[in-house]
């Protein structure tokens, strides 16, 4: 996964407030810490990993993840600024020019066992990578299409 541009988006339900260190979508591991991406949840909020040197570069929603329903969440890159959004609407921006580095890493959907500090507790749905930086209204419109049927 390299390039100038990324979105990574899915769908997360979880009753457990307050996750921290949990990833859903993971390319980044330990030995590889300054390339890849990564999208989860650190201290209870949406964050969106895309680094330039070791573990640089992770982009936190304004607004803790909201529990109980189905909620849309994405990262997008441009080659110039990340952007995250929770439902539909953009939560966070971070300028990080240059592209993404190659990870050797697999993706991992789900991250980590189920006794691993790591592992987020919660149902993953609709997981989808682009090779491009997805804009707010096609992000919008993702989350009104799909979340009809959540």
């Amino acid at each position: 996964s390299t390039g100038s541009a990324l979105t990574v988006a899915c769908w997360v339900k979880t009753d457990k407030a307050g996750q921290d260190d949990k990833w859903f979508v993971n390319r980044i591991f330990s030995g590889g810490t300054a390339t890849g991406f990564r999208l989860g949840l650190y201290q209870g909020t949406l964050c969106f990993g895309l680094p330039l040197t070791d573990w640089s570069h992770h982009l936190r929603a304004a607004e803790p993840l909201p529990l109980g329903r189905w909620v849309h969440l994405a990262g997008t890159f441009d080659g110039q600024t990340m952007r995250v959004y929770v439902d539909g609407r953009e939560q966070g921006r971070m300028e990080r020019p240059g592209p993404v580095g190659a990870s050797a890493f697999h993706l991992c959907l789900g991250s980590y066992e189920v006794d691993h500090s790591a592992h987020f507790e919660g149902l993953l749905d609709e997981v989808k990578l682009y090779a491009r930086s997805l804009g707010a209204d096609e992000i919008r419109a993702e989350y009104e299409s799909m979340g009809a049927n959540k």
